[in-house]
């Protein structure tokens, strides 16, 4: 990308497309998660610990109870101006990703939150 986007912090919504194209991967004690930030376009990842999956499905009483919702925020290490002071990676987009808890049987799976 020639002119990277400027930072900005907004909530995105990510076609299904785009969620599909997303990478789930097992690793050691939870799930990981990548792709290409819906906004930047910059490669992105998550890593999401069994056990924070089941505190959350506690807490939060998603649609059904091996689910859970995760916000991801892009971590890109590509500038973008205007990026706040503190703030080291990103383009400041953030989308809600929902999960199933492998835990309890099913597969792990990305859908739009």
């Amino acid at each position: 990308m020639t002119n990277p986007q400027p930072y900005e912090s907004v909530s995105l919504t990510p076609d299904l497309n785009t969620v599909k194209g997303f990478e789930v991967n097992g690793v050691k004690d939870g799930v990981r998660y990548s792709g290409d930030c819906p906004r930047c376009g910059h490669p992105w990842e998550k890593v999401v610990p069994d056990e924070v999956v089941v505190m959350a499905l506690e807490a939060e009483r998603p649609e059904s109870e091996d689910e859970g919702i995760h916000v991801v925020q892009c971590n890109c290490t590509h500038p973008h101006p205007d990026r706040p002071d503190g703030i080291t990676v990103g383009c400041g987009a953030y989308w809600g990703l929902r999960v199933r808890n492998a835990a309890k049987g099913n597969e792990n799976e990305e859908r739009v939150g």
